[in-house]
């Protein structure tokens, strides 16, 4: 008799724990390896898994998620970290690195926000020189140190990547030279662009009618808000930049001059060395034109002329939409010399 119930105590302790298994373990598994990848998700290069495996290795998942949800949960929508995250956008991720802390802001979207290079490179090195205030880490060990004058001679020689960190935050005498491992991570970083459409009914959480914040107000597209969504980390809230390495808008020529001059900028980017209130800036500007609409541009470059001391005239979608169609065959930035001559053709 006690065998008996020993047996069949064991047996359901057995029982329980294959009912345990299948429901926790073997279900979702069947219910995951169904999910198709978001159709124009694509998947990592080579070394964007590389930057990946950094990613993980520097601990970047214990201070920032990458997953946005929607409106009723959280302000991710308000804050403009982009429509909220569906299982298909996962696909490729394994693990993934979903977080549980945002000690840092979502970087879901993080590309679309900031798809600068140099601006993550010199956010790695020192935080505080792109983000004051920012309480993350610095990152110097992914990073090498060599005097000024043998660092052009590497550059040229070598095409290793020199970082335009502004001065105060760089060892004098020194330029700031990113090692692969730098390059790696930040081509992850900028791999994280989930602003691809899906089907809205895949958005949402059961029971629950997802919100979304429309691009418009009743008066017309905020300029002032796609400025703090999308320039304010290089350009800073008060227009002034970062010297040395992002320019300055308050009072630039480049943006006031004419009215053609930042429109091609803003859909097209631009890359060179340009010289503003006695300031050297050589870096890239990336293109917003594939991102924003007319309205947009519009919108954001029109606050910009008319803030911090600026007061230039206002930009229309009309006059964005004419240079759209005049340069729409364009697929690179935008050099200063090509902008200068156009500005002086269009006098």
């Amino acid at each position: 008799m006690m065998f008996i119930r020993i047996t069949t105590f064991f047996l359901g302790v057995l029982a329980t724990l294959f009912i345990a298994w299948v429901g926790l373990v073997v279900v979702p598994g069947i219910q995951i390896s169904e999910i198709k990848p978001s159709p124009e998700l694509k998947p990592y290069t080579e070394q964007q898994l590389r930057g990946r495996a950094i990613y993980i290795r520097e601990g970047c998942i214990y201070c920032h998620s990458q997953q946005t949800r929607p409106a009723g949960f959280g302000a991710d929508q308000l804050r403009n970290w982009g429509r909220p995250s569906v299982p298909g956008d996962y696909v490729y991720d394994k693990p993934h690195l979903l977080g549980t802390s945002r000690t840092g802001p979502d970087l879901f979207n993080i590309a679309a926000r900031q798809p600068s290079e140099d601006w993550h490179l010199i956010h790695l090195y020192n935080p505080r020189a792109v983000s004051p205030g920012s309480i993350m880490p610095p990152f110097p060990w992914l990073f090498k140190e060599e005097d000024a004058v043998s660092s052009k001679y590497i550059y040229a020689a070598s095409g290793e990547r020199v970082v335009p960190v502004p001065k105060g935050f760089a060892p004098e005498g020194k330029v700031i030279i990113a090692t692969q491992g730098a390059l790696d991570l930040v081509a992850y970083l900028l791999s994280l662009d989930h602003t691809y459409p899906i089907e809205e009914k895949n958005i949402g959480t059961a029971g629950v009618a997802p919100k979304f914040e429309s691009k418009e107000s009743e008066g017309g597209v905020n300029g002032g808000e796609v400025y703090t969504r999308i320039c304010v980390s290089c350009h800073q809230t008060n227009g002034q930049g970062i010297p040395g390495a992002f320019p300055p808008l308050a009072g630039s020529d480049w943006l006031l001059k004419d009215t053609e001059t930042p429109i091609r900028i803003v859909i097209h980017g631009l890359q060179g060395a340009i010289e503003i209130k006695g300031m050297s800036y050589n870096g890239v500007m990336p293109e917003w034109g594939s991102k924003l609409s007319d309205e947009e541009i519009a919108a954001v470059i029109t606050h910009e002329r008319r803030s911090w001391g600026n007061s230039a005239g206002g930009i229309t979608p009309e006059m964005v939409g004419k240079v759209r169609k005049e340069t729409a065959n364009r697929t690179t930035p935008w050099t200063p010399e090509e902008l200068q001559k156009l500005s002086g053709q269009n006098k």
